[in-house]
């Protein structure tokens, strides 16, 4: 009765005021860690890093985003657990990013994630995960939505995984929502929010997209971006902040002087310049300017985001500002903010709640008809807490691309399958293939080198060879339908586009298979060792030239006779597969060829 009565309460108050936003998104500088980070919806949460890049945590757990089992040392007004002293909670941290879920990048360069699920954590089921699960390598940054999470690695390769993600981007729906996809290359920072993306690339342009809509370019020369409800915001290689959205709530985190300008907020308004920084919460904006004072300005309605000691008269949008000095990092919460200073030193104020706030007591409340709220009015030192200011040093490990991850990964023994005598043509490449892991038998004791291959199984081989090659594994977790995670793979990493097969359980005849097969190794890993111009079957401006002219320079495809016959619209068989897979994984393999003209 207690958690019920508390919870009505809570949506009642939620209606009187303004929508329930997403917490504050923000990448902070592209190629910068988050040291400190302030999460979650009317519930909060506030994270930092301290200089031995340690994690402390404290605010609402009843997701597990604290980890300690759930709970906490005191209970919220929804009776959910909370805790109000800061806690230890990971060594080696990097950055940090706290929502319902908290993900964090160690000095390894590994991604682990726990807390709220909902697909947002790869390979666990249950709604709340308790426990830290590392969910790749190689990461440089993330950001977590609603119900999706987006991850840059090393390569600038955007990977993203969750359910309702935006499918605009070759995005499968039916596969496994928490196997992490790769959509995008040459990313440099990510910001997710509801059910929208904003990315910059490389080259400094900066893209959003929602979750039926493709990718839509915004501006150019992007050094940072921000997110909070509906609202975008970003900083330009001139240190100028522009901000926009598509709801009212845009507004709140424009000046109020600029506010009498504008009519449509759904395009980016210039707001300040000389911006190092910024966070953006439900009800304002923070930006710290290049002397490092800090300025903040919106609606301020509870009087919880500004640091003023006043309340805000509802919508009304206030002007910047200044409310501190020596101040070089910034974040934003649902109803509370922080701030640390060039020494370290932590500073926060706002709703204190759900002891988002590290104070016994607070020096003023915000009241409406239905319940009391207590305030800090005014930024407060933190005391004890020391943020680190400079970035952690991660150390990748060395990732291996090349034909050296191509390793014996299964035990090949004479007879295992039955089908497969010692003498056949084909009974080497059946071992190799084996053994490398790249194919597997039909069924325990046999392999069925006669039997003819599908698509989805065509996939599943060069999904295979490419992984391997690119990362040293092949972990494929199959879902319902065994081969969508091949097929979204293949999608993500261009070996098929997005539509171009209907049927992935028909046969798959030879010209598909090469066109497939061709891109699962890089150009360089194809060389040509042979020199052939013509074939008798096969025209190089058809679909599917170019793919089987490659296989047969490099020495992986030889034909059917001494002129080369392809035959590409007959099927292929089980043991050629394994033959051409084997040469395409061990270049020894591969054959030179002259063919009769």
């Amino acid at each position: 009765m207690k958690k019920t009565i508390s919870l009505l309460l809570a949506l009642i108050l939620c209606m009187s005021l303004l929508p329930v936003a997403a917490s504050a998104y923000s990448t902070g500088k592209v190629g910068e860690a988050n040291a400190l980070c302030l999460g979650g919806y009317l519930t909060g949460n506030a994270a930092y890093i301290d200089k031995n890049n340690t994690l402390w945590m404290r605010g609402d757990n009843a997701s597990g985003q604290l980890l300690h089992d759930g709970k906490g040392d005191a209970e919220n007004s929804l009776g959910y657990f909370i805790q109000s002293t800061f806690l230890p909670i990971m060594e080696d941290v990097a950055s940090v990013c706290v929502h319902n879920a908290t993900a964090v990048i160690k000095t390894d360069g590994s991604l682990w994630m726990w807390g709220s699920n909902f697909g947002k954590i790869p390979g666990q089921s249950e709604d709340h995960v308790l426990k830290p699960v590392k969910v790749m390598d190689q990461v440089a940054a993330v950001s977590i939505g609603d119900a999706f999470v987006a991850a840059i690695k090393t390569d600038g390769s955007l990977w993203m995984w969750g359910n309702s993600m935006p499918s605009e981007l070759g995005i499968s729906t039916t596969g496994d929502p928490s196997v992490p996809v790769k959509v995008m290359e040459r990313v440099k920072a990510v910001v997710c929010g509801l059910s929208q993306v904003g990315v910059v690339k490389t080259d400094g342009s900066f893209w959003v997209w929602e979750t039926d809509t493709a990718p839509v370019h915004v501006m150019d020369g992007v050094t940072s971006i921000f997110y909070d409800y509906r609202t975008f915001a970003a900083i330009k290689e001139d240190n100028s902040l522009w901000i926009w959205g598509d709801s009212i709530f845009s507004f709140l985190s424009i000046p109020e002087s600029i506010c009498k300008t504008i009519t449509d907020q759904s395009v980016p308004i210039k707001v300040m310049d000389k911006v190092s920084a910024f966070a953006i919460g439900f009800v304002g904006a923070l930006a710290i300017r290049e002397d490092h004072s800090l300025w903040a300005w919106g609606c301020n309605t509870m009087g919880e985001l500004l640091g003023m000691n006043r309340l805000g008269d509802g919508n009304r949008c206030l002007d910047p500002v200044k409310i501190a000095d020596d101040v070089v990092q910034v974040a934003a919460g649902y109803d509370h903010a922080a701030f640390v200073k060039t020494d370290g030193s932590l500073w926060m104020w706002g709703m204190n709640d759900n002891s988002q706030l590290p104070f016994t007591s607070v020096n003023d409340t915000f009241t409406n008809q239905y319940i009391e709220r207590p305030v800090q009015s005014v930024p407060r030192q933190v005391e004890g807490a020391t943020v680190r200011t400079g970035e952690a040093e991660i150390k990748y490990p060395e990732l291996t691309t090349g034909f050296g991850n191509f390793s014996k990964q299964n035990t090949y023994t004479d007879g295992m399958f039955t089908d497969v005598p010692a003498n056949q043509w084909y009974a080497d490449t059946v071992k190799a293939a084996y053994e490398l892991g790249l194919a597997k038998g039909s069924s325990e004791t046999t392999f069925s080198p006669g039997g003819n291959v599908t698509i989805a199984e065509t996939l599943a081989f060069a999904c295979r060879v490419h992984s391997i090659y690119s990362t040293g594994k092949a972990d494929f977790k199959q879902g319902g339908v065994w081969y969508q995670v091949y097929v979204d793979y293949a999608i993500a990493n261009d070996i098929i586009k997005e539509g171009e097969y209907t049927n992935y359980t028909a046969k798959a005849n030879r010209a598909q298979f090469a066109s497939i097969l061709a891109k699962a190794l890089p150009a360089d890993a194809l060389d040509a060792i042979n020199n052939i111009s013509i074939l008798p079957d096969v025209n190089k401006s058809s679909a599917y030239g170019e793919a089987v002219f490659t296989l047969y320079n490099a020495g992986v495809l030889t034909g059917s006779d001494t002129k080369g016959t392809f035959n590409p619209a007959s099927s292929i068989s089980r043991g050629e597969v394994a033959t051409i897979i084997a040469r395409m994984a061990i270049p020894s393999l591969r054959k030179t060829i002259t063919l009769d003209n």
